[in-house]
């Protein structure tokens, strides 16, 4: 009998840090851009979070976040306030 293989670890981390990854890539695109109101639906930002480097499909999440924003914590509307997105 063979030992049990070691459980695979997710390589995203949840979806709290799926939220904090895109919340980075925003902050990097308005820091260097000045707004996220131009960011194209197929823009990737490629960001490092916990000394990983990862790409995130911010065109994507903003449009996702500014559908959904009636749904989202409030927490969560707050950060998109923040970075100014409608």
């Amino acid at each position: 009998m063979s030992a049990p293989e070691p459980a695979a670890t997710p390589k995203s981390g949840g979806r709290a840090a799926a939220w904090e990854r895109s919340v980075a890539a925003a902050r990097g695109y308005l820091a260097r851009e000045g707004t996220l109101s131009g960011v194209p639906r197929v823009h990737v930002e490629h960001v490092v979070h916990e000394g990983q480097e990862h790409a995130v499909k911010l065109g994507v999440w903003l449009s996702n976040a500014r559908s959904r924003r009636a749904s989202l914590p409030a927490d969560r509307v707050a950060v998109l306030d923040e970075l100014g997105v409608i």
